[in-house]
C-alpha cells in the first residue's frame, strides 16, 4: 500500500476498532507472537473503502489463491486461524463474482 494511502488504511483500522469486537482481541495477541505479529484481515473489506479499487477484479484474482490456501490449511488446527479467514473472504468475495 502507497504511503498516499496511509490515511485511508488508518480509517479503516479505526473502523474495525468501533465495529468489530473481536478486533482489538486479534491485534493484541498477533504483537505478541514471534515472529512478529500477525493478524488476518479481510482485504475485501477494506478495498471498499479505496474509491479507486476494482473490487470485482481483486475478488476474481483472489478466488483461486484463498481456494488454494483454504484447501492447504484445513486439516492443520495450528492454521485453523487461518483457514477460517480463508473460508470467510471466499465467502465474502463471492458476491463481486455473480
Amino acid at each position: 500500500m502507497p504511503v498516499e494511502q496511509a490515511p485511508t488504511l488508518q480509517r479503516y483500522i479505526d473502523f474495525l476498532l468501533k465495529n468489530d469486537p473481536g478486533f482489538l482481541m486479534r491485534l493484541q495477541k498477533g504483537i505478541h507472537l514471534q515472529p512478529g505479529g500477525k493478524i488476518v484481515l479481510n482485504f475485501a473489506s477494506l478495498l471498499r473503502h479505496i474509491k479507486s479499487a476494482d473490487v470485482t477484479d481483486y475478488a476474481r484474482r483472489q478466488h483461486p489463491l484463498l481456494t488454494d490456501w483454504a484447501r492447504k490449511t484445513a486439516d492443520d488446527p495450528v492454521f485453523s486461524q487461518f483457514h477460517t479467514y480463508y473460508k470467510g473472504a471466499l465467502s465474502d468475495i463471492a458476491r463481486y463474482l455473480t
